[in-house]
């Protein structure tokens, strides 16, 4: 018999009810101290100070669910330069889509699929809008959401204001004997100098 490994739960998780959704509404959802201190691994940052998302839902005919939103994250980092820590903020503005299962998929994404299964290699890309998200049980992560955004946003090579690489001996001594060395360039304008005076 095989054993299936349980989903691992996401670190900011708000699940919402589509069901329970007026057409329009706005929602602001803030990882708690013990979220934050999760999703450090995730993020592979020093520590996480904050991450806050403002949400606009918009649902129609009790299927289609577009969240509309711009999430801040305030992190600590290690400079990639001094390896001293640093303050960061990530800012990412976003559009997502999903759709009840029991609906029919849209006719692009119908279209697209059967490009792939020919092995085309022109399939389209589809834009969120035409490839929506499933929604799950009538649920929504929308924290999950604002967490990916946040992936997506952060420097994976922060640095220091005014950071510098510095040279090692290695690095000096190459740079020195690179600069010995005669460019070929100059010795061509050299030539034709000696040809010019020569006509002349």
């Amino acid at each position: 018999m095989k054993l299936q490994r349980k989903p691992k739960e996401p670190e900011f998780s708000y699940m919402v009810d589509v069901d329970d959704l007026p057409p329009h509404s706005t929602l602001t959802i803030e990882a708690t101290k013990e979220q934050c201190e999760a999703l450090v691994s995730r993020f592979n940052v020093v520590s996480v100070e904050s991450v806050k998302a403002v949400l606009d839902l918009h649902y129609s005919n009790s299927v289609r669910l577009h969240v509309k939103g711009v999430v801040e994250a305030h992190l600590t980092q290690n400079c990639v330069v001094t390896l001293e820590p640093i303050n960061t903020t990530v800012k990412e503005e976003f559009d997502a889509f999903f759709m009840k299962k029991t609906e029919a998929v849209s006719f692009a994404k119908a279209k697209r699929d059967r490009i792939v299964e020919n092995q085309d290699p022109e399939a389209p890309f589809l834009d969120e809008e035409e490839d929506p998200e499933a929604i799950v049980d009538g649920m929504v992560d929308v924290g999950e959401l604002a967490t990916q955004y946040v992936c997506l946003g952060i420097d994976p090579y922060p640095r220091k204001e005014g950071a510098k690489h510095e040279l090692t001996d290695e690095d000096k001594d190459i740079e020195r004997k690179t600069s010995r060395r005669e460019n070929p360039f100059a010795k061509l304008e050299a030539m034709k100098k000696i040809l010019k005076e020569q006509e002349e």
